[in-house]
């Protein structure tokens, strides 16, 4: 099998038909393609005669909607998987949700590639209706990036969620928060879905809702300061992606939260959130 950058139409037409992906992914895959924040450079294909049977999206160090059709041998998979590293740098992770045909093959191509398994994660999802809220909010379109660069820094005490506890013990709470912030904000799109909430003009926490299709967005990142956990303002940050989605249009939101966080999950459970299922997060250092 040949493994090579995307080059032509035709193989772009059929990256963003695979049957072994979701709708949504293929979907997301051809928005930002389109919108041109990502290029042909950026996807790594394997084909066999004429047929595209395996894609990765590379950018950074981020390995993404990794995708093989029914009948890629697991040793095919695994060099396709050896080959993506070769265009990546630094800590390298891969999400990996159970619902996603070929989940158990994918699986095996990765810790054959060396990766292991370094969070296991919940995945929700609801339908977004308009929410009343206490709190107050200031938006990115008013707040600048150090803001919410020291709101990353503060929810990092205690967090929950083996990534970011991992990447933090790593390279310090400092960088590790900038690091996430870089990554979250290279799908940015609008400035309004970040949110910083405040009650009695005090910061408690902030919720950050990333758009991935016409009709459907996730939550990158939600955080309740240290001091003000324990008060329901996880489900308070909840209404707001809820009324921010609800307003834009978005009928499918989607919150992963680790398998440890049980306040994170009673907070989704109370704001009718339901599971849908799980996901895996891979890491390897290249």
């Amino acid at each position: 099998m040949l493994i090579k950058k995307l080059e032509t139409n035709e193989e772009y037409k059929q990256i963003i038909n695979m049957k072994a992906s979701s709708s949504a992914q293929n979907g997301f895959l051809k928005e930002i393609l389109e919108q041109g924040k990502f290029t042909f450079d950026n996807i790594l294909i394997m084909v066999d005669d004429r047929c595209v049977v395996g894609r990765a999206l590379l950018h950074h160090n981020n390995l993404n909607l990794l995708t093989f059709e029914s009948d890629v041998p697991e040793a095919e998979a695994t060099n396709f998987v050896q080959q993506c590293l070769t265009h990546l740098h630094g800590d390298v992770e891969v999400h990996l949700y159970s619902d996603k045909i070929n989940h158990d093959s994918t699986r095996d191509a990765l810790l054959s590639a060396g990766f292991m398994i370094m969070q296991k994660k919940y995945s929700y999802v609801s339908t977004p209706t308009i929410q009343t809220s206490f709190l107050q909010i200031k938006t990115a379109n008013t707040a600048n990036r150090e803001d919410f660069l020291q709101a990353f820094i503060a929810v990092s005490k205690d967090n929950l969620d083996t990534s970011i506890r991992l990447q933090n013990e790593r390279y310090g709470i400092n960088r590790g928060s900038e690091m996430l912030l870089e990554a979250i904000e290279v799908h940015k799109k609008d400035p309004s879905a970040w949110m910083l909430a405040y009650h009695d003009e005090q910061l408690v926490g902030f919720v950050i809702v990333t758009i991935t299709g016409t009709q459907s967005a996730g939550i990158s990142y939600i955080g309740v300061l240290p001091e003000h956990r324990g008060h329901g303002y996880a489900k308070e940050l909840l209404h707001l992606a809820s009324t921010y989605c609800a307003r834009h249009h978005i009928v499918v939101l989607v919150a992963d939260t680790d398998e440890e966080n049980i306040p994170m999950q009673r907070a989704l459970n109370d704001t009718l959130y339901t599971y849908s299922c799980s996901e895996l997060v891979f890491f390897k250092q290249v």
